[in-house]
């Protein structure tokens, strides 16, 4: 049994959040976004006035800059957390419509040898894993190597589901699956 925590990441407290898993022996320290513009993503009033353009906009924006100010983490964990939650019909990520923000945040966490997530939370769902093929397979081409596989589990019976699809994202993306122990990455065979 490997003991992790999971800090939610904001640009303007840095500082603080970076100290969290200090003097605690964890093998596995995740940073994850769940709030932008000060506002937490999982509010449907965080999303008023925002067209989704917009939406995207600042959540990358955040995620660039919590990237970016925070280092005491060993991955950058579901990237597809506002999706779960956000008002819009298209429940999805369009690459393309975004790039440059996403290169931004990927070349950030390759600079800083941090793998991302796949989460499985909501690989049930075709349209999630087509939006989100086509991101991993970009982080691959500007350099990353290297994921980790989460069930996002907050309850048992979603321990583990759909690592299948997870890792057969990972194949298919050519990212490596690792996991952390004592804070040091090692690679999943």
């Amino acid at each position: 049994m490997l003991l992790g925590i999971e800090v939610g990441m904001q640009p303007h407290l840095a500082e603080k959040e970076d100290k969290v898993p200090e003097g605690y022996p964890f093998d596995f320290v995740i940073g994850s976004i769940h709030m932008m513009n000060r506002l937490d993503l999982y509010e449907v009033t965080t999303y008023k006035g925002l067209s989704k353009e917009e939406t995207m906009h600042d959540f990358l924006r955040d995620s660039i800059r919590s990237a970016e100010s925070h280092n005491n983490f060993d991955a950058f964990g579901h990237i597809d957390y506002i999706c779960r939650y956000w008002p819009y019909a298209d429940k999805e990520f369009h690459m393309e419509e975004n790039q440059q923000e996403w290169d931004r945040l990927f070349t950030v966490l390759i600079e800083k040898n941090k793998p991302i997530e796949i989460n499985t939370r909501r690989l049930d769902a075709e349209a999630a894993v087509n939006a989100l093929l086509p991101l991993y397979k970009r982080y691959k081409e500007l350099g990353g190597k290297y994921c980790t596989l989460g069930s996002d589990a907050h309850y048992t019976e979603h321990i583990g589901r759909r690592l299948g699809v997870a890792a057969a994202i990972a194949k298919e993306a050519e990212l490596q699956p690792v996991y952390f122990k004592e804070r040091k990455m090692m690679l999943d065979r």
